[in-house]
């Protein structure tokens, strides 16, 4: 089974996730764990991860503070590396699709898209 983990850098608005395309992939019946960089200023807010095309619409998956509704999702943060990362374990063809990794801030949160695809479980990379 594939497992991909993603780091990601600070930018320029205080947070930030480390790919060109903003484009992951993982594999059915995997794993995959991507982690977003945030400033310093942001240490005591709230981050959450999201799911959906637009910010403003998408389904809250997680927050550090609660429990997920489904269990394959979980979320940690390190508040001394400013890094919080999401994982999803027993990856489905149903996960693909556009996610948010966010930080609540007053009147406008913090947020970077990045679409999440999921290849089927016999799908091998060396073949394209």
């Amino acid at each position: 089974m594939l497992n991909r983990n993603v780091d990601c850098s600070p930018g320029d608005l205080g947070l930030s996730i480390n790919s060109d395309r903003n484009v992951f992939t993982g594999q059915e019946g995997g794993s995959v764990s991507i982690s977003c960089r945030f400033t310093e200023t942001y240490l005591t807010h709230s981050k959450y991860w999201c799911r959906g095309k637009a910010s403003d619409t998408c389904w809250r998956l997680k927050t550090e503070s609660t429990r997920s509704l489904n269990e394959r999702v979980s979320i940690v943060e390190n508040t001394t590396l400013q890094i919080f990362t999401m994982t999803i374990r027993q990856l489905e063809r149903a996960d693909s699709g556009w996610y948010w990794c966010a930080v609540d801030v007053p009147k406008k949160d913090l947020n970077i898209p990045f679409y999440l695809i999921v290849n089927p479980a016999n799908y091998d990379v060396d073949d394209d």
